[in-house]
């Protein structure tokens, strides 16, 4: 039969590798895991992090652009006043 653990579960486990720097072997010993099952989830973690960022670092290169654009912009018009 196939366990299943909930979401707060997963994080708190994954917390405990990620940023206390916990041994994945020790750390799935001691919540009764598998030591696979507590590397596939602490991937997974990584992975949305990835994404996440990927995701920030596109929307402020974005911003940038715009921003850039507009002083440009106005840099422009202060120019063509004189």
């Amino acid at each position: 039969m196939t366990r299943r653990f909930d979401k707060e579960f997963k994080i708190h486990a994954v917390k405990l590798v990620v940023e206390e720097g916990k041994a994945v072997a020790q750390t799935a010993r001691q919540l009764d895991i598998s030591p696979k099952t507590l590397h596939k989830w602490v991937a997974d973690y990584k992975k949305m992090q990835n994404i996440v960022l990927s995701e920030v670092e596109t929307s402020n290169q974005k911003v940038k652009k715009s921003a850039n654009s507009k002083n440009a912009s106005v840099t422009l018009r202060r120019k063509t006043r004189f």
